[in-house]
């Protein structure tokens, strides 16, 4: 019993990595969280015969299709965001869009749902997969949302790594950016996840919940609507609180 625990935090972490990174071999695995080789392997193996792993090219392993099931009863069991879903579908529909809901989960900001747009197959998010809190635009609106005590602890443990040259990483560039992002109720994140695409994000309420709204598209197209599709998205957040 004593073992269960860590053996739970093994597996957590191991598919959190593979959320984040895509396919990877036991052996990148252990060399990025720092669990023993043998227990990956182990934990690697269950993972697969359980179907929440499936064997990839050249020895890698990535997310098994079972997550597909366990995610459409996760989105299912939030009733509380139907009309945010409902929102999104229109706005998605009006604008081209894809459109993300995204809660906080920790240090990260989960995609619960989404409406995919015309460009929806170069974008990396999708339901139940994760960004930093200092990263993309539903990340970044849900970091602004934190009093100044979550944010400083954010801050001081997450290792604020850098997904492409315009992620913000220091401790003066996040700050600064909630400020912004507190003072004018959005984010334009551009380019800070995948070069090319970019968003705009706002925070919106479903009874006690915050959760983030994001409209995200190539970036020559969102620097070309930009006040436009910040209207969109503050709108599809208030039909989502009113529904």
């Amino acid at each position: 019993m004593t073992n269960t625990p860590r053996m739970l935090t093994n597996l957590r972490d191991l598919c959190r990595l593979i959320t984040l990174r895509g396919p990877l071999t036991p052996a990148e695995l252990a060399g990025l969280t720092g669990i023993p080789r043998p227990t990956v392997y182990r934990a690697v193996s269950h993972l697969v015969d359980t179907g929440l792993l499936r064997p990839g090219a050249e020895g890698t392993v990535d997310l098994g299709l079972r997550w597909l099931r366990l995610g459409e009863v996760a989105r299912a069991a939030r009733t509380e965001w139907d009309p945010a879903r409902e929102a999104m579908a229109k706005v998605a529909c009006r604008t081209g869009c894809t459109v993300y809901l995204s809660l906080r989960l920790g240090d990260t900001a989960v995609c619960l749902d989404w409406a995919p747009g015309r460009d929806a197959e170069t974008l990396v998010l999708r339901p139940g997969r994760r960004v930093d809190l200092h990263t993309g635009g539903t990340g970044r609106v849900l970091l602004a949302s934190l009093d100044d005590g979550e944010l400083n602890s954010y801050l001081a443990r997450a290792p604020l790594q850098a997904r492409t040259p315009a992620t913000l990483v220091t401790e003066a560039q996040i700050k600064a950016d909630v400020e912004v992002t507190r003072s004018r109720g959005y984010v334009h994140a551009r380019d800070d996840v995948t070069l090319g695409v970019s968003a705009i994000a706002v925070a919106v309420r479903a009874k006690r919940s915050i959760g983030a709204i994001a409209m995200t598209s190539l970036t020559a197209d969102v620097d070309a609507r930009d006040l436009e599709l910040v209207d969109e998205a503050r709108r599809a957040a208030k039909e989502a609180m009113c529904g």
